[in-house]
C-alpha cells in the first residue's frame, strides 16, 4: 500500500482505506484492509492528523467510557483517510 499508491497517486485520486474497530474487554483494536498505513486517533471527538496519537497494533487503545474515540489513516502529506468513530 505504502510503495504503490504513492506511485500512482499524481494520476488517480485513490481513497486511503478505512480503519475497523473491535472492542475486546477494556481495548479497542483497529486493522485496515492495505497494510503498511499509519493510523491516528482521538479521544475528543477530533478529526486526526499527523499530530493525533499514533495506534499501535502491539498494544490497541485503552477504551475510557466518556471519550469520543475518531480513529482514521493519515498520510505523510496530512491527507485523512474515512473516519471511524467509536463512542
Amino acid at each position: 500500500g505504502r510503495v504503490d499508491l504513492p506511485k500512482l497517486a499524481d494520476r488517480f485520486a485513490f481513497r486511503l482505506p478505512a480503519v475497523g474497530l473491535q472492542q475486546q474487554g477494556d481495548t479497542l483494536l483497529a486493522n485496515i484492509e492495505y497494510p503498511n498505513f499509519n493510523i491516528y486517533y482521538t479521544i475528543d471527538g477530533t478529526v486526526p492528523s499527523l499530530r493525533s496519537m499514533k495506534y499501535a497494533p502491539e498494544k490497541g487503545v485503552t477504551y475510557m467510557p466518556n471519550h469520543k474515540y475518531v480513529f482514521a489513516v493519515v498520510e505523510d502529506s496530512g491527507r485523512v483517510g474515512q473516519l471511524t468513530y467509536f463512542n
